[in-house]
């Protein structure tokens, strides 16, 4: 139990790190570069997602040499986290919209879900292969 709590304590902790790192190249483009705000979001996103994959697999589950390879680990990670998004904003649109949870609230307690379908997700669907001890 101690292991897995530490495990998806590594988990939020690479989600600060792709999180900074994300935010920081839409800053980066949207203000220094020029870049219209919705392309440098994309390219953001798309920059925090390569970093989420990568600290995952090497720090969070510690994919060894002779696990799976990466290639077959990625369109899983993207699928998983395509769904766990999806299951975030319904949720949130349904605590706002019907339940009328303060939006503050609903995007802490939506971002919860995400972030637990996401742990739960990598762990027994991505990053399932030949994981080092914890």
């Amino acid at each position: 139990m101690r292991a897995l709590l530490l495990q998806f304590l590594k988990y939020c902790g690479v989600g600060v790190v792709n999180t900074v790192v994300g935010l920081a190249v839409i800053l980066g483009l949207s203000h220094f570069a020029g870049w219209h705000y919705v392309a440098a979001n994309a390219a953001g996103y798309a920059v925090g997602l390569v970093c989420s994959f990568i600290l995952n697999r090497t720090f969070t589950f510690r994919e060894s040499a002779a696990g799976t390879a990466a290639g077959r680990q990625w369109m899983p990670f993207i699928v998983l986290m395509l769904a766990a998004y999806a299951v975030q904003l319904g949720a949130l649109c349904v605590m706002v919209e019907w339940l009328r949870v303060p939006e503050a609230v609903a995007q802490v307690l939506a971002i919860g879900l995400y972030t637990g379908m996401g742990f739960v997700g990598s762990r027994l669907f991505v990053f399932r292969g030949k994981q080092e001890k914890i």
